[in-house]
């Protein structure tokens, strides 16, 4: 048996332009068959503001996972991480293994390097991809301060993931790891990307393991 994960998927507690609530967004991947949500909410300046203060906005990443966990009532795993919004150069980036805690750490973590993030993001641990490089006006990261990159973004057009896969292919031993995601947002996105394992992915540390070790495949696209 195979085994489908989501890695990159919004709901509207913390991200703005998301249509449904976490809970929603849970019963979306049940009913598309997949084994694994993980929930990236978005993690921006612009949210922060929104949200009243960092410290909510950084509560709520977190509280969104737990609200979409339990309305999955066990159909669903579910695994919080965030996208995080760098403000120099304008790009986004997902952390897998980020917590609470890393996100308090520096209340003005939009105005660090993308060199400052990936040094705490190896201290503790996590994986830090690059999502949608070519997005807007996203310019690609340097590939000694990755893992990697998002290679195939389910909400880009086909030419900004053929770039995005080069971009990955010719960085590969800088930074080796490939990801696929939806970047989920409600209606107009529909569910098409992720991993697929051959065992379930039920915790932070088996994805990130899963991630370091290349065994999965895209969903969607080939490495």
């Amino acid at each position: 048996m195979m085994y489908k994960t989501e890695l990159h998927a919004h709901s509207a507690e913390c991200s703005e332009c998301a249509l449904f609530s976490a809970e929603r967004v849970a019963e979306e991947y049940i009913k598309a068959g997949y084994t694994t949500l993980v929930l990236t909410n978005h993690f921006k300046r612009y949210e922060t503001e929104r949200l009243g203060s960092y410290e909510r906005c950084a509560e709520m990443v977190f509280e969104s996972a737990e609200r979409a966990r339990r309305a999955a009532a066990g159909r669903l795993n579910v695994l919080g991480a965030v996208e995080i919004g760098l403000n120099t150069p304008r790009c986004d980036y997902l952390v897998y293994g980020a917590t609470l805690d890393f996100l308090l750490e520096d209340k003005d973590i939009y105005s660090e390097s993308v060199e400052e993030l990936y040094r705490r993001t190896t201290e503790v641990g996590a994986i830090l991809i690059q999502a949608h490089p070519f997005r807007d006006i996203g310019v690609p990261a340097n590939p000694e301060f990755l893992d990697g990159y998002e290679i195939r973004n389910g909400s880009n057009r086909p030419r900004l993931n053929n770039m995005a896969k080069a971009l990955w292919r010719d960085n590969i031993e800088a930074a080796p790891i490939a990801t696929s995601g939806t970047d989920y947002h409600g209606d107009f996105t529909p569910i098409n990307s992720g991993i697929v394992t051959e065992e379930p992915i039920v915790t932070m540390e088996q994805l990130k393991a899963v991630l370091r070790s290349g065994n999965y495949t895209l969903i969607g696209g080939e490495k």
